[in-house]
């Protein structure tokens, strides 16, 4: 950034006319501000976000709530997910009400507050509430949070894709091929615990046969997504 700040000049200078002229020359002062231009500007975004960050930019993205310590270690578990997946989550251990963990987080401006328990644990969900609403948003696996989540990233310009494409080549294929991992390396850790991933994951389920039909004629490592492996056998032993 860079500001072309006019001043009165010394006293010294005040007199002097130009060579060419006898107007008299007003001095300014080209100041090149780069830390000073950043201060200003997250200065401004915080005044106009009021401190409620969008999600995409918030240092406090999610709050995890154990009901109680019983559920400490699901939490744990779910906490560490996120962090994995690149998202700024933290685990609240204090020893409160459920009620009193959900207002901290509120007044704190985390965009969203998982609160976790009995259910949660046995059915590998969370219970996901909004920081700006008293409604819950509803139960969803950790995968399908994650899914969730990555609609809030902005998305790429055009200009960056072109950019991109010239450097990689073959880069959407890559892409593919990386978004295809990543779904089973999540369906695998769902699998984790789990027969199947329906439900309570003892028994097969819509979400069952769905993955089936994207995943029946994919050729699943064994060493890398052991838990997907056993469940595509069984879902072959199911189907034929």
């Amino acid at each position: 950034f860079f500001f072309l700040m006019i001043r009165r000049p010394p006293r010294s200078t005040q007199s002097r006319s130009s060579a060419a002229s006898d107007v008299y020359k007003r001095q300014v002062i080209i100041h090149r501000a780069i830390a000073g231009s950043f201060e200003r500007f997250m200065a401004v975004l915080t005044e106009e976000t009021g401190g409620k960050w969008p999600f995409w930019l918030s240092p406090r993205q999610v709050m995890v709530c154990p009901i109680s310590e019983k559920f400490l270690d699901y939490a744990e578990q779910v906490t560490s997910r996120l962090k994995l997946e690149g998202y700024e989550a933290e685990l609240d251990k204090s020893n409160v009400t459920l009620n009193k963990k959900i207002r901290n987080a509120q007044l704190a401006q985390y965009n969203y507050i998982l609160c976790v328990g009995e259910e949660e644990m046995k059915t590998q969900t969370v219970d996901v509430r909004d920081r700006d609403s008293k409604d819950r948003i509803g139960k969803k696996t950790i995968s399908e949070f994650v899914q969730f989540l990555k609609t809030f990233e902005p998305a790429p310009s055009q200009f960056f894709e072109n950019l991109r494409q010239k450097a990689f080549g073959n880069y959407q294929q890559q892409a593919n091929e990386n978004e295809q991992q990543a779904e089973m390396r999540h369906l695998n850790n769902d699998l984790l615990y789990n027969t199947y991933l329906a439900g309570d994951g003892l028994e097969k389920g819509e979400r069952d046969d769905k993955i089936w039909e994207k995943y029946s004629s994919v050729e699943i490592d064994k060493v890398s997504y052991p838990n997907l492996f056993r469940w595509s056998l069984l879902m072959r032993k199911i189907k034929a």
